[in-house]
Order: structure tokens, then sequence, then C-alpha cells
């Protein structure tokens, strides 16, 4: 009876049958089991797990630091020709046949600040009958334990966001993963991707290991400069004045939201010890040493501050320079990890530094010379810059087989197997495009060795993705070799190598990897 009087007083219901009762508990109970992880095993692999999109949060898509409604974030939004663009696209994707060859999913491309991510973010927050996966930025994905969550709630449209595509491109086996979302007919990928630089970086990375780019998979919607009358109506909007945001506006949404004269202002006014701890943190972000989106390890910080720029202090000190760049805004600290506003890098930080030297890179291979997992991110950024630079191609793929090697001298086959294969395979991609450019004998037979080695580890029994797209690396080491040396067995190889991969890429599960292979 108390039970029954105390549930009509919570719902505002004076007489309530015990059917009625039931049936309203029934309903909180599949509410409140709505908000439990659908598996915890997915824990490791996802942040957002299928979650109502309705119900996202902006630290959840923003991240911690653009996401903070004390900070950065602001509930206005500034609509634009580009918004209804993409409203267009999605309504025909979501709209269309699941058979239909229109491309099933879109990506923001567009300038640092211009508020790509924002502009899914604001249009998923309206959406009622959508839900959202996430995946984790990971040091190393296996494809082997990595798996696709079922989603309980039936009858839901299904988004995979992808935020700074580019990185995610840039991680270990993150290739193989977004192949088990392409042949999903029932997810549509949203995805933001930074224009210039780190475009043309993605774009190769794709070529290079599959020979396809983003353009076949996703349908484009570039994000156009703003002009100073829609920069005024803007700074009006967000109530910022635009007299003392103008001088920082390029164009973009996120130059006049961020306060970056007054964060410069503060950066001049840092001591040398604080302004070193940011430099230390901005090498770590243009070396790709960092964790998730712009977590950066305080150890790794510390350890680039005291062995690169000789700042050596006691732990205490080291607690009070953190606590004063947090005061500062410039970070913010959990898990033992800082998270810093990209822009400040880019914009404040010693703005006129956009690129790492070959010097700095080697460097910092030796600083973490027995961190090999910091090693293997180190190579992938170097590897990836190689195929964006092509005057410095030589030289950046010449340090990326030195930093793996350096890797491989702490992993071992049989200890260490999947990162052993996984820097192996690395190691053989790397070798396999210097051979290019100088010496395609030489080059390809060391990628041929590497590959086979990674073989030791991908079998088709175990591991069939990763077996599939190294023997289809190896069927080009020994095609490129054979067009220096014993041509025919050269090629007979790669044919067997060819014909290994499409054991797996079938023209039933994996057109785009088929296509590719044949």
């Amino acid at each position: 009876m108390k039970l029954r009087e105390s549930l009509n007083k919570k719902i505002g219901i004076k007489k309530q049958s015990t059917q009625q009762i039931i049936e309203i508990i029934d309903n909180l109970l599949m509410e409140k089991k709505e908000e439990i992880p659908i598996d915890e095993q997915a824990k490791e692999f996802y942040d957002i797990i299928w979650k109502k999109a309705s119900e996202l949060t902006p630290v959840e898509i923003l991240g911690p630091v653009r996401g903070q409604s004390s900070g950065q974030y602001r509930e206005s939004y500034f609509k634009r020709q580009e918004d209804e663009l993409f409203q267009k696209k999605i309504a025909e994707i979501f709209s269309a046949e699941k058979d239909s060859p229109i491309k099933r999913h879109v990506l923001i491309l567009g300038r640092p600040l211009a508020g790509k991510t924002r502009m899914i973010f604001h249009w998923l927050k309206k959406q009622q009958t959508i839900d959202v996966l996430k995946p984790l930025y990971l040091e190393e994905y296996d494809s082997k334990i990595f798996f696709i969550p079922e989603n309980p709630r039936k009858n839901r449209t299904k988004v995979l966001f992808l935020d700074d595509v580019h990185r995610y491109l840039e991680l270990p086996n993150f290739i193989e993963i977004l192949e088990k979302f392409l042949i999903r007919t029932d997810i549509t990928i949203l995805a933001t991707c930074r224009s210039g630089f780190e475009w043309e970086k993605a774009n190769n990375q794709l070529l290079q290991k599959k020979n396809y780019s983003l353009e076949t998979i996703f349908q484009i919607i570039k994000i156009q400069d703003l002009d100073k009358q829609a920069g005024e109506e803007l700074a009006k909007k967000v109530q910022v004045t635009w007299e003392e945001r103008e001088k920082a506006f390029d164009g973009t949404i996120g130059s006049l939201i961020l306060p970056l004269e007054e964060m410069a202002k503060r950066y001049r006014q840092c001591s040398d010890e604080e302004k070193t701890s940011l430099r230390a943190a901005k090498l770590a972000y243009y070396g790709g040493i960092y964790k998730g989106r712009n977590a950066f390890p305080i150890a790794w910080v510390k350890q680039i501050a005291e062995e690169k720029y000789e700042l050596k202090e006691e732990e205490y000190k080291w607690r009070g320079i953190i606590d004063q760049l947090k005061t500062l805004e410039f970070c913010l600290e959990k898990n033992d990890q800082l998270f810093v506003e990209e822009a400040y890098f880019d914009k404040i930080i010693d703005p006129e530094r956009k690129i790492l030297t070959l010097t700095d890179f080697k460097e910092l291979a030796d600083i973490f010379q027995e961190n090999p997992n910091v090693l293997l991110l180190l190579g992938n950024r170097t590897n990836a810059i190689a195929n964006v630079i092509i005057k410095q191609k030589i030289a950046f793929k010449k340090t990326t087989i030195m930093i793996f090697q350096k890797a491989l001298e702490s992993w071992s086959l049989e200890q260490n197997p999947q990162s052993y294969a996984l820097t192996q395979n690395q190691l053989g991609i790397t070798y396999g495009t210097l051979g290019s450019v100088e010496e395609k004998g030489k080059n390809c037979k060391q990628a041929i060795e590497a590959f086979q080695e990674a073989l030791k580890v991908y079998t088709l029994e175990e591991l069939p993705q990763q077996y599939a797209a190294t023997q289809n690396n190896l069927g080009n080491a020994y095609q490129t070799l054979g067009e220096v040396e014993d041509k025919a067995k050269n090629c007979q190889k790669a044919i067997e190598a060819f014909q290994e991969a499409l054991k797996v890429y079938t023209l039933e599960e994996l057109p785009q990897q088929y296509a590719a292979t044949q």
C-alpha cells in the first residue's frame, strides 16, 4: 500500500490499478536500462555507445576543453549555408533504399576553428530517432577483438561519429576498423576533417594502404570562411565585442569565440618554466604523441621538458607549474593527463612554429627510445608527413624507418606478438614507399622481409583483416620488385599474395577492397 501511495504521489496520480502500477514500474526500469551501457566490454572501444542523439552533451562531442559550459561552449549557434546543405544530404541518405548507390556517409571539411564538429553536434541534438556510436582514440586497434555493439533499441537510425577522422586514420589498424563499419548498410558515418595538410595526409594514408580515398567513401561538405559582415553578426550573436576580437578573426567561427588575444597576453606574462611546459606539450602535439583527443600524459610532457628544454624541477614545483597553467586556463587536468585547446598551439604558443623538423623528430625518438608505444605514434606521424612533403619525402621515410626499428628493439615476436606484427607491417609499408623513389630493389626486399615477419602473427584464421591487408602489401612489394629483377618470378609471387588477400576481400563483403586488390 505504501509503495502504491508513494508511486501515486510521485507521478501525480490519485488512483491506479495494480496492473497500471506494474506497467509504470516496468517503464521506469526500461528507461533505466537504456542508460546502462549495452556491453561492458564495449567501453574498451567506445566512449559513446548508442546514446540518443538528443541526449548528447557538449563534452561528449566537442571534448573536455571546448565542451565546458564554464569555458568555451556557447549555447547559441550561427547557421550557415553549409548547415542547409548538410541537412539536405543527410535527408537524402536516410530516405534512400539500403541498396542505393548513393554514398551513405558525410564528411565536414574545414579549417581549424571553422565549426565542423559544432555543426554536427547542433544537428544531432535536434534528432529524436537517432542513436550515436563514437569510438575511442586508441593507441592500437585489434580487429580480432574490436566489435560493433548491438543497439537494443530497435528501429532507430544508427550514426557513427568520427571527429577529426585524419587522427583516427593515423592510428594503427584503424583503417581495418573503418572497413567493419563500411560494410554495414544500416550505419551512417558522420565525420570531420581539417582541410589543407591534414586532408592531404589522411587521403595519402588511405591511398597508400587501400588504394581509395576519403572522397570514395564520403559526400564532402566544405565550410567556407566568413566575411567581415558575417563575423560582426556572429560577434553580436555570441555577445562578444567585435572590436576586441577583430584582430584575431581569420574567417572562422572559433577565432571569434575563443579569447585568442587575451590568451596571447597571458602567454607573454607566463614564467619561463610555464612557457617551457607549454612548448613541450606543443612538441608532443605536433609529434603525434598524445592519447585520445589532445590528451597529453603529464609524464610525457615532463620528459620532453626535461630532456629537450633542460627544465629539471622537483615534483612540487611541477605541481605548481601545472596548477598555474590551469588557473590561466591554458589546460585542464584529468587522470594525470593535460587537455589543451589545439588553437593555442597553432596561434599562441610559438605560433611561427607550424611543423616539426627532422631534427625535432630525431630528438623525440631519442627521448622516448625506451617507450615503444610513443615511438609507434611518432613513426606514424613522420610517415604521414613524408607522404605530403614531397621535397623531404626520402629524409622523412628514412627517419620513420629508424623510429620503427627503435620500437622493435623493445618488442619481440614471442613477448609482444601484436605490437611486433603491427610495427613490422608499418615498417614494410615505409620501405615499400621509399622504394618508389630510391633503391627500388633493396627497399622492396626490406619491405618483403618486414611483411613476412608480420605474417607470422597475422594469420588467415586468427586475424583475417590484418592478414589480407598485409598480403596485399606483400603483393605490391613483389610487384614493384619485379620491375627491376626476376620479373616473372616476382610477379608470380605478387599474384599469390593478392590471391591470399582475396580470400578475405570478397566482392560480397568488402567490394572496395576486392576491387582495389583485383
